[in-house]
Order: structure tokens, then C-alpha cells, then sequence
């Protein structure tokens, strides 16, 4: 499979989930509101309505290690209660 049909059919294949979940989850009774919604959100990537933008792909350079831990940006670079939310994470109920 090309790489750029894959992208296409897996962009086609969220667009049309996110809608059908969507209307799902709404539980809409009424058909013309149903089907005028899902004509909105199934348009192409990018176009206005649609469920997804224009796709963007950037190009992904190697990961260098660094020699500074998360705590040494802490006061520098990040600030003290970012690192912390990090290092400790709230636990969910």
C-alpha cells in the first residue's frame, strides 16, 4: 500500500468515526438533524463543518539524550510547579 493512500483511507476512516460517535453519543431522535449533521461533519479534512483540519505531518528529527534531568530546568527553564505536577501526578479518584 502507498504511503499516501494509507494516509488518505486512515484520515477518511477517523473523520467518519469521530461523526458516527458523535451522533452516537448525541442520541439526536430527529432524522433531518441527524443526517444534516452528518453531512456537515463528514466533509473533507480542512473544509468548514468537517470534524478534522487539514492534516500536517512534520518532518521527526533523531532525540539527542540531554545531561540535564527534569529537575535541573526546574527555576531555569520550567517552572517549580510544572516539574512537580510532572514528578507527581495527581492520582484520580
Amino acid at each position: 500500500m502507498e504511503r499516501t493512500s494509507f494516509y488518505t483511507t486512515l484520515i477518511e476512516q477517523l473523520g467518519r468515526r469521530a461523526t458516527r460517535a458523535v451522533l452516537g453519543l448525541c442520541g439526536f431522535r430527529n432524522d433531518a438533524l441527524r443526517e444534516y449533521l452528518r453531512d456537515l461533519f463528514d466533509r473533507d479534512a480542512g473544509m468548514p463543518g468537517a470534524f478534522l483540519a487539514d492534516p500536517v505531518f512534520e518532518a521527526s528529527f533523531g532525540w539527542q539524550p540531554a545531561e540535564r534531568t527534569l529537575g535541573g530546568l526546574e527555576g531555569k527553564l520550567l517552572h517549580p510547579d510544572l516539574v512537580r505536577a510532572l514528578r507527581e501526578p495527581q492520582k484520580r479518584a
